[in-house]
């Protein structure tokens, strides 16, 4: 399912993506979603220490954790990366599919909590139906 992500030869750096194949129809109303508690997303928020090795690590550990483990999470090389694309796919019921994407990398100069760690630690709340 990797070959699925576009790439781009001008970014190499590595990403979280959440592949998820469409299980709604096309209809606004038919969208079902359960809501993550305050405290489980603050918690994944408060997980951003460590270098990106160790963020990779985190990300795939609270992934697992949500419901995204074994034949569901990969990674993709990224060319000039030492780190992968983290990719967590959901199978649904079309043949559409949804990418919803962050990075989760980090420069030395800050923590690179919103630049994007608030959006990678998000993702995992997307794998619970």
């Amino acid at each position: 399912m990797p070959s699925m992500i576009p790439r781009s030869k001008f970014c190499a750096t590595p990403a979280l993506v959440l592949l998820l194949h469409s299980s709604i129809g096309s209809p606004a109303e038919n969208v079902r979603y359960n809501p993550v508690s305050r405290e489980v997303v603050e918690a994944r928020l408060g997980k951003y220490a460590g270098n990106n090795q160790q963020r990779e690590a985190t990300l795939k550990r609270m992934f697992v954790e949500a419901g995204c483990g074994g034949q569901h999470i990969s990674e993709q090389p990224v060319k000039g990366s030492k780190l992968p694309n983290v990719i967590c796919f959901l199978p649904g019921s079309f043949d559409k599919v949804i990418i919803v994407g962050a990075h989760f990398d980090r420069v030395s100069e800050g923590d690179g909590v919103v630049d994007n760690w608030s959006g990678a630690s998000l993702l995992p709340s997307c794998t619970k139906r």
